[in-house]
């Protein structure tokens, strides 16, 4: 038990045996968060806040701020009246062409 406890360290809990540091979180690219908003949008009725789609997301404000707005330029989501954001006919389309294409990483 003592040389087990003695080869154990932090270090070795966090990097592996190579000495390459390997990450516990794995990034998302900017396409499967289009992806992740576009389809949280669709699940309501009547569309999501923006702090729905943080929340669901898994973004932070300005991410989420910055997302949505290259969305809205894109016409791949549409803000109602009452501060909603729903997703587009074309927006639902290009989600479902990247889904197809494997972008999904999660």
């Amino acid at each position: 038990m003592a040389s087990i406890r003695g080869e154990l360290s932090l270090s070795s809990l966090y990097l592996p045996r190579s000495g390459k540091s390997d990450r516990a979180f794995k990034y998302r690219d900017r396409l499967t968060i289009f992806v992740d908003i576009l389809n949280c949008t669709q699940t309501s009725k009547n569309g999501r806040t923006k702090t729905q789609i943080l929340q669901s997301a898994n973004l932070n404000y300005h991410q989420v701020t910055k997302y949505l707005s290259l969305l809205l330029d894109s016409g791949y989501i549409a803000r109602t009246g009452d501060g909603y954001y729903r997703a587009t006919v074309e927006g639902l389309r290009f989600a479902r062409t990247l889904e197809s294409l494997g972008v999904r990483l999660r």
